[in-house]
């Protein structure tokens, strides 16, 4: 009896994964559907998510724009140009005392 049993089991056993792997009777009607349908909504995800880099991009420069203006708002105006005279001393050469260096051993 006990043989009995564990020979059905095993038979139960090995019989629902071969149930499972059959194919339905009419798999492309419902598939094809589907398949629209997720690549119609990828469609939208890449649409929304092209529409985000152009705001964070208008959110990049209008942050920039904002940084300049407290710069320029805070910037020192313009320090004046030197006046350039001439001098008697223009184009001579002035000899400079040499450094005396002491080298101790």
């Amino acid at each position: 009896m006990k043989t009995k049993i564990i020979w059905a089991s095993i038979a139960i056993l090995f019989a629902v994964p071969l149930r499972a792997q059959t194919p339905d009777s009419n798999p492309s009607a419902g598939n094809t559907t589907d398949v629209a349908a997720m690549q119609q909504q990828i469609r939208d995800l890449q649409d929304r998510l092209i529409a985000l880099e152009g705001v964070v991009r208008m959110l990049k420069s209008a942050q920039v724009r904002r940084r300049q203006h407290r710069l320029r708002k805070f910037q020192l105006p313009p320090l004046p140009q030197p006046r350039i005279t001439t001098s008697p001393w223009v184009g001579q050469v002035v000899p400079l005392p040499r450094p005396s260096i002491q080298i101790s051993a």
